[in-house]
């Protein structure tokens, strides 16, 4: 299940569920995401061209030859990998996407399609009326970044003004467009 469909918006220690949408329930548990090791692709190198023997000269014109097509090698994309220390930019980004939900303000161009598809204007007035109460946060403390379904998500623990403390996971797909976030109570495996 992907972070862009996986959007479980608020449990907080109180036990509140705001919202959870998702593509299709899942009848096993999903285990933890792997990375397969990254494997160059290995292109065999094409010989070189024998030179034709020199021909008689000839009266009559003789036609150009036509280049014997050689395999190009196909470019690699390499797979992502999260990083070990916080992004600066990405926890600014992710902040303000936590302000963002507390008011509202969602700018669409930021989220990749399908969660901007699965975050609906009735699901935002929903978050803004469960995140608007926590106020503003007093610590957002970068804990990790995992490479889960071909997005990053990053960790972060927030205490908020109300006392509560929870995660915030910030989801970013390899184009730098949201895929997904949502806050847990505890911090996922």
């Amino acid at each position: 299940m992907t972070l862009a469909l996986l959007l479980a918006l608020a449990v907080f220690p109180q036990g509140i569920v705001i919202a959870q949408a998702s593509a299709a329930p899942s009848a096993t548990p999903t285990a933890a995401p792997t990375l397969a090791p990254s494997v160059a692709p290995t292109i065999a190198p094409t010989p070189a061209p024998t030179p034709a023997p020199t021909p008689a000269p000839s009266l009559t014109p003789r036609p150009s030859a036509t280049p014997t097509p050689t395999a190009t090698p196909t470019a690699t994309v390499a797979p992502l990998v999260a990083p070990t220390a916080e992004d600066r930019a990405v926890t600014k980004r992710a902040r303000e996407w936590f302000h963002r939900m507390q008011t509202g303000d969602v700018d669409r161009s930021q989220l990749d399609a399908r969660f901007s598809a699965a975050l609906t204007d009735d699901l935002i007035k929903k978050t803004q009326a469960a995140f608007t109460p926590l106020g503003e946060p007093t610590a957002f403390e970068f804990v990790k970044a995992q490479v889960v379904d071909n997005q990053i998500a990053y960790y972060y623990q927030l205490s908020a003004s109300s006392g509560n403390s929870f995660y915030w996971l910030f989801g970013l797909d390899p184009d730098g467009k949201i895929s997904g976030f949502y806050v847990r109570a505890e911090l996922p495996e």
